[in-house]
């Protein structure tokens, strides 16, 4: 039986001295008991409370990879367990361990990497792709402050935008490229 363990930071309390309250990470329990006792030694009314937001599962069955997640609620550790031992009963073990830790920045870099290069369109798949992860870590937001700053300080901006799209007609049979609009993303496709 699989029981989730609570791995959320410790809380040391005093009644009526709030500014003698101290928390400390799961892995400084150490640290905790110390700080308790010193307290305790003063004379002083204190005691350790612990969050509920860190519910870490490890399941380990022999023949089968370990596998370990942490949850933010003790009700999402207790469905991951039901699901894995619903899976264990029917045979179909799965090692979810390395599918939680891609994210979906990741999984578009490896399309880009191995799928686009072999469509037709590939290139501008590409383009089109890497401007999403872009725009999703919010690199362009970045820039432009940055030039902000740049202009704001010097009066000249030297970062690039790079948010820049080019509407145009590119036809594979000839090799002809018509622009038909270039500039920002905000404003080129109105």
């Amino acid at each position: 039986m699989v029981t989730p363990e609570n791995r959320s930071k410790f809380t040391v309390l005093v009644a009526k001295k709030p500014a003698l309250t101290r928390r400390f990470a799961f892995s400084q329990h150490n640290a905790t008991q110390q700080y308790l006792t010193e307290l305790l030694a003063k004379g002083l009314a204190a005691k350790v409370t612990q969050d509920e937001d860190v519910w870490y599962v490890r399941i380990h069955r022999k023949g089968h990879p370990a596998q370990a997640q942490t949850f933010p609620t003790f009700e999402e550790a207790g469905a991951f367990i039901k699901v894995f031992e619903a899976s264990e009963s029917t045979g179909l073990v799965r090692d979810y361990t390395a599918a939680a830790q891609v994210t979906v920045a990741q999984l578009i870099a490896r399309y880009i990497k191995e799928e686009c290069p072999r469509h037709k369109g590939g290139d501008n798949y590409t383009l089109i792709l890497n401007a999403m992860v872009e725009d999703s870590t919010h690199e362009l937001r970045k820039r432009l402050r940055a030039r902000e700053r740049e202009l704001a300080a010097t009066g000249r901006a030297t970062t690039k935008k790079g948010a820049m799209r080019i509407i145009c007609d590119i036809q594979d049979s000839r090799i002809v490229v018509r622009v038909l609009r270039l500039g920002n993303r905000r404003e080129v496709y109105r």
